[in-house]
């Protein structure tokens, strides 16, 4: 997991629970040592401990966390990725856009990124159909992001998650975003 994220889930942390939690949380995982640098792969498990600590001691359960995480840090994203993102664009826009421009882009930057892969169809002008691929399985922070960005642009979106088992044995899932 490229450190950004980490960053950004201390960021998410502090301010959701107060200065001292990171730290806290680094503790209650055996990562007291750890410091995340934005540009350096982590192991995934290293995100996955963190979320679950978080959603331990927030009596959430761990999607709940990654949604809120999700929505939460959609105001950077849109900071990072502002250039690729165009004017006339809104939320439908943005997740078709999404891996042909900002993956794209990070997949260029970082051979060893590896943002999960979305097939995104138009269904119409109000829905978009997003086949999530990943080896994370996070499709909660997905969702979370999906949340963000139709708050962002202050519409209001219907959002249905399928998981299933792909052809390859990998578990996936269909994201449907509809604009209501």
């Amino acid at each position: 997991m490229h450190g950004i994220i980490f960053n950004q889930l201390q960021k998410y942390l502090r301010d959701r629970s107060g200065p001292s939690a990171w730290l806290a949380l680094l503790n209650s995982q055996g990562l007291e040592k750890k410091i995340y640098l934005p540009t350096q792969i982590y192991p995934d498990q290293e995100l996955i401990s963190l979320i679950s600590g978080i959603a331990g001691n927030q009596q959430k359960s761990v999607e709940q966390i990654l949604e809120d995480f999700g929505q939460f840090i959609v105001a950077d994203l849109f900071k990072i990725y502002s250039g690729m993102i165009r004017p006339e664009w809104r939320t439908l826009d943005v997740l078709e856009h999404t891996e042909n421009t900002m993956h794209k882009a990070v997949r260029h930057s970082d051979r060893n990124a590896t943002p999960p892969e979305l097939l995104c169809t138009r269904v119409n002008q109000r829905e978009v159909v997003i086949d999530y691929s990943s080896r994370r399985h996070l499709s909660s922070l997905g969702v979370g992001i999906i949340k963000g960005i139709s708050a962002h642009y202050g519409e209001k979106t219907l959002i249905q998650v399928r998981h299933y088992q792909a052809a390859n044995g990998e578990k996936a899932c269909k994201i449907s975003v509809t604009l209501v």
